[in-house]
């Protein structure tokens, strides 16, 4: 019986970080609004200076996810405008693939498809393999030349752009465990504090935090299906 009381409720895993931020919030809230007599000052102050720290991780989270998400569009629209010069060289050497048989496997070693179907994590290494190609062919006009050493630059950019958000996002996350838990400690030495002071007041205690957080939705259970005779 005595775990029940021993084990930190707010340390649950099954709340996203939103959501554990919005039962902060909530919690934050009552107290202010119930602290008529200044009976919650400290906790006030308490729960207040975490959350404003776990508060602040959460935006800084949303600001990186949005750039990083952009760092994702700019990425792909590279490897578009990729696909479609492949297109336009192709069109142009197409004529090689008899006449040029050497030059042309240089450029399509694997023929057009390769080109069409190029995944972000192999991208550069085919981009590079192009622009070598390209440069190296004496016959091949400057623009496809300058065009495929441009792609695989700016490919090179945005990718290593957004592998470094990746990274931020990574590490940010790391960062916002710990101040998760600080928050749900402090939440826990407040709900111990009012617990004393409403230990015949069960309800009163429930008042300082959203009913959803207190008495969740049950999971639906499926029904069994009565076999057939």
């Amino acid at each position: 019986m005595i775990n029940n009381i021993l084990e930190n409720p707010f340390e649950n895993s099954r709340l996203s970080d939103e959501d554990f931020g919005l039962l902060a919030q909530g919690h934050l809230n009552y107290l202010k609004a119930q602290n008529t007599t200044g009976s919650y000052k400290a906790f006030i102050a308490l729960i207040e200076t975490t959350y404003n720290k776990y508060r602040k991780w959460l935006g800084d989270q949303e600001t990186t996810l949005t750039i990083k998400k952009g760092k994702t569009i700019s990425v792909d629209s590279v490897l578009k405008e990729f696909t479609a010069f492949v297109t336009d060289l192709y069109d142009e050497v197409f004529g090689w693939k008899r006449k040029k048989p050497v030059a042309f496997n240089a450029l399509f070693p694997n023929g057009k498809e390769e080109y069409n179907k190029i995944t972000k994590t192999e991208a550069e290494t085919i981009m590079q393999r192009l622009s070598d190609a390209c440069k190296n062919e004496a016959d091949l006009k400057q623009e496809f030349k300058d065009k495929s050493l441009e792609l695989l630059n700016e490919y090179k950019s945005v990718r290593n752009a957004q592998l470094g958000k990746k990274g931020e996002v990574k590490d940010g996350s790391t960062g916002g465990d710990s101040l998760r838990l600080e928050l749900a400690n402090n939440m826990y030495l407040v709900l111990l504090d009012l617990i004393k002071l409403n230990v015949n007041d069960r309800e009163k205690v429930k008042s300082f935090y959203d009913a959803q957080f207190i008495n969740p939705k049950p999971a639906k259970k499926s029904t069994p299906k009565t076999p057939k005779a």
